[in-house]
């Protein structure tokens, strides 16, 4: 791990928690910017240099309080955008539940500065073409609809990116990574209220494993961030008395993933400065033995191995799939492939309304032409193969890693 990466998690825990930044090292700052961009969190660095004390050149210190301050400002703007959104939602009928970045924004001390790429809402399945044919008739969004995933993208013309949820994880990462925790939220909704607005939420039970279990499989993907990291320390801290500390204990141990937490957590406390609540700050540093290596190993694969680009994506889905063999074991995982594969098929020859709607937008116009459409579609759909590109391996490294945080077993 590098200096400038270590002052970097430093500068996101002291911006989420409200705290002023030291540098005490020189570092090379065109990294750090390099850096807080890789791990997109612009806004929350920028801030953190803006009102850190010395070390930080006047240039680098004048850059950040203008990015700062245009970022927040810019998120400010389409948090409140988003709110109204909502607002019109739920006039027409609909209940989303907001889901991650936006949700957890609220817990930080500028929830500004938790600038999110896109919004995920969670909504019932039967509501799902509902919702999206709402959202380009009403908002003039365009729709890429769900396949056998767990969401449908919608692009809005102002807000970006909307992940529609029909699930908190698809039916396979649920199956194969996490044994079946955290398909569905197991409490009621909570209506979240800010000064701009309100919005339902994951209760704090439901919302603390499924913000772990996310961070995990983006992390066993290639794509964590320090920003999914801090996500689950300052939702940790700010919600520590709400949470069931004991059944989310029992379930990491359970999926062996309490080590790789732990690991996270420590890395949050010793490295980043973040402050966690008395009991598991003490718990931490009793395992320091152990704890400290690994945080050490899990911030260097954070800053070097973040798989953000098309050419890598295949590279990525191979560490996945040899992860999940390992977990499950080779005729348990073959099993699984069996019945995704049987899905695919099944998915291509009988798609959902929302699918055929969107790629036969005369069907609106002309609904009795369906079952020429569909044959149609049908034929073309079940002499297509899949095309792989088998030039890249799955990374070793990452699955040494694995082994080593005791995710195998």
């Amino acid at each position: 791990m590098s200096r400038e990466f270590k002052l970097l998690f430093a500068a996101v825990c002291a911006a989420a928690q409200g705290r002023a930044l030291s540098v005490s090292e020189p570092v090379d700052w065109k990294r750090v910017m390099a850096l807080l961009r890789e791990q997109s969190v612009p806004a929350l660095a920028a801030r953190a240099l803006a009102t850190a004390g010395d070390g930080v050149p006047d240039a680098v210190r004048s850059w950040a309080k203008h990015q700062y301050l245009f970022l927040s400002a810019r998120e400010g703007h389409r948090r409140g955008e988003v709110l109204r959104l909502l607002e019109r939602l739920g006039a027409a009928g609909f209940a989303p539940v907001v889901l991650k970045g936006f949700a957890v924004g609220a817990h930080y001390a500028a929830p500004d500065c938790r600038v999110s790429g896109d919004i995920d809402i969670l909504v019932p399945p039967a509501r799902e073409s509902l919702l999206c044919e709402f959202l380009v008739r009403e908002e003039a969004c365009s729709v890429v609809p769900r396949g056998l995933g767990n969401h449908s993208i919608v692009q809005h013309p102002e807000l970006g990116m909307i992940e529609v949820h029909v699930s908190l994880f698809d039916e396979g990462t649920s199956e194969e990574w996490f044994g079946g925790y955290g398909a569905e939220p197991q409490h009621p909704f909570a209506r979240v209220e800010t000064p701009e607005g309100s919005y339902l939420g994951l209760d704090a039970r439901d919302n603390m494993p499924f913000l772990l279990l996310h961070a995990i499989k983006h992390f066993i993907g290639g794509g964590l961030t320090l920003r999914n990291v801090v996500d689950c320390a300052i939702f940790f801290a700010a919600n520590y008395e709400s949470i069931d500390r004991p059944a989310l204990r029992a379930m990491l141990q359970e999926l062996r993933y309490d080590r790789l937490c732990d690991a996270f957590l420590f890395a949050a406390m010793e490295t980043g400065g973040f402050i966690l609540p008395a009991p598991t700050a003490a718990r931490l540093r009793q395992d320091a033995q152990r704890l400290a290596p690994l945080a050490e190993k899990l911030l260097a694969d954070l800053e070097t191995h973040i798989y953000l680009h098309d050419d890598e994506n295949f590279s990525r889905s191979r560490t996945g799939q040899e992860f999940s063999r390992r977990r499950m074991g080779a005729a348990a995982y073959a099993q699984t492939q069996a019945k995704s594969r049987a899905q695919r098929r099944l998915r291509r020859v009988f798609p959902t309304r929302l699918q055929l709607t969107t790629e036969y937008p005369v069907l609106h116009k002309a609904p009795l032409l369906l079952p020429a459409i569909w044959l149609i579609r049908s034929a073309k759909k079940l002499f297509r193969h899949e095309k792989r590109n088998d030039t890249m391996e799955a990374q070793g490294h990452r699955l040494e890693l694995f082994g080593e945080v005791g995710i195998f077993g």
